[in-house]
């Protein structure tokens, strides 16, 4: 039976690691929709969409479109 982690890279469970990490503390808990709002007035909603796409959001979920997602299922069932 093969493992939930057994494709993915060193560089892949050290990031998982220290997200999970992260998305545990209370800290963040606390404090990430806000810190998430001042970011959309600052920087836009594109380019904050953008920053957490690109680091966090790979980890969480297939992507942001209907093929990306049947592209994963695909992948996934071979």
């Amino acid at each position: 039976m093969e493992g939930v982690f057994d494709n993915d890279s060193t560089f892949k469970l050290i990031k998982k690691f220290f997200v999970y990490k992260l998305m545990g503390s209370n800290m963040f808990i606390d404090y990430s929709l806000p810190l998430i709002n001042v970011c959309y007035k600052i920087l836009g909603i594109k380019l904050t969409n953008f920053a957490i796409n690109n680091s966090v959001a790979s980890l969480f979920t297939s992507g942001e479109t209907i093929k990306s997602l049947i592209t994963d299922i695909d992948n996934y069932e071979k």
